[in-house]
């Protein structure tokens, strides 16, 4: 096997070169590749002064997805490794990595059933239905992931998630914003349930990956891991995690802009309705997108009412944030009207438009 390691990177002369430096730390034989999404800042730079790092500069910034994309057709490794600019790699084994695959497939070889499922040695079987297992036979390397910790002190968990009812993303996307920034999340909620990998910290093979179409070009940022998890799923190859390969990641550590991270919560939400319109249906997607613009005006109307009553400067601070979140929402459907949008989120565009 041969490896190579991608990062995206739009204004990330901050954490850039700590990651490079992890990179090279750890997967010391890998080529690396960074695309850069027309930064304005040092990070080109940076990355050209690092050395022995094959720098790939887009004009504008085509999002998170195109920019993998386009980073694993420039790679020359026959596995590819995402990486996020924000995240360091703490520890990687390169000979356990590369014999995923092989194992895999000689075990499979050697099996004598029809049906092979895989399970890491610490993996412990609380329940199966054999029915179900019946219907799936993985055949590829499909994804793997790593651990990741939030930052250096914490404990690295299972990157390994499972997607939840659309009302827990809903929660999130709106009484989720009246959480403090300091109370941190977990990075991983386990699941069997339609599992996914994080796309900070992903390895493909690249022949497979861009086969399968590689991350949906419809997504500028969020949700294009559950979307390529989903089609591995569908095309009935293994999704796993490894704790031989372990990293930090500071969520959102890369995206540098105003203080109440408008953009980032715009696009969330933009990425989430496209995909709802995608997994579940329009007619989910649609009555998504209308209640979490709802209840965003809800709750600005009660922060405000707070702040005036002089309750403390958070829920003054919150209420800027949720109208300007509107605002920004507001502000994607005038460009959808006006044809800036693009291609991005075409199906959450039409959402916004009130179409079916």
């Amino acid at each position: 096997m041969s490896l190579s390691v991608v990062i995206v990177t739009y204004r990330s002369d901050r954490c850039i070169e700590a990651a490079l430096a992890s990179v090279r730390s750890e997967l010391p034989a890998a080529e690396i590749v960074v695309v850069d999404n027309a930064s304005d800042d040092e990070t080109r730079a940076i990355v050209r002064s690092f050395g022995g790092v094959r720098l790939v500069e887009h004009e504008e910034n085509v999002g998170f997805g195109r920019a993998c994309n386009s980073g694993a057709r420039h790679a020359t490794g026959t596995r590819v490794l995402f990486v996020n600019p924000d995240v360091r790699i703490v520890s990687a084994d390169p000979a356990e990595l590369s014999g995923f695959g092989r194992a895999c497939n000689s075990g499979a070889r050697h099996a004598t059933g029809t049906r092979v499922l895989f399970v890491n040695p610490d993996v412990r079987i609380v329940s199966a239905d054999p029915a179900e297992l019946s219907g799936s036979c993985p055949n590829g390397f499909g994804l793997l992931g790593g651990y990741l910790a939030g930052d250096p002190g914490s404990v690295p968990e299972d990157s390994l998630r499972g997607e939840r009812h659309w009302l827990h993303d809903y929660v999130g996307q709106t009484f989720g914003l009246l959480r403090p920034r300091e109370w941190h999340r977990s990075l991983g909620s386990g699941g069997a349930n339609r599992p996914w990998i994080p796309g900070a910290l992903l390895l493909v093979d690249k022949e497979e990956f861009l086969g399968l179409g590689g991350f949906d070009p419809r997504f500028f940022l969020y949700y294009e891991d559950k979307e390529l998890s989903a089609r591995y799923r569908k095309a009935n190859l293994p999704i796993r995690t490894s704790p031989t390969l372990v990293a930090t990641h500071a969520v959102s550590g890369s995206s540098r802009g105003d203080d109440l991270r408008i953009d980032l919560l715009g696009w969330r939400f933009l990425a989430w309705i496209e995909y709802l319109h995608i997994s579940d249906g329009p007619r989910k997607a649609r009555r998504a997108t209308t209640l979490t613009r709802a209840t965003w005006r809800l709750l600005s109307t009660v922060l405000a009412g707070l702040a005036r009553a002089g309750l403390g400067s958070r829920a003054k601070r919150k209420d800027r944030q949720i109208k300007a979140l509107l605002a920004f929402v507001d502000g994607r459907q005038a460009d959808v009207e006006s044809g800036l949008l693009g291609t991005f989120c075409p199906d959450a565009a039409a959402h916004l438009r009130g179409q079916p």
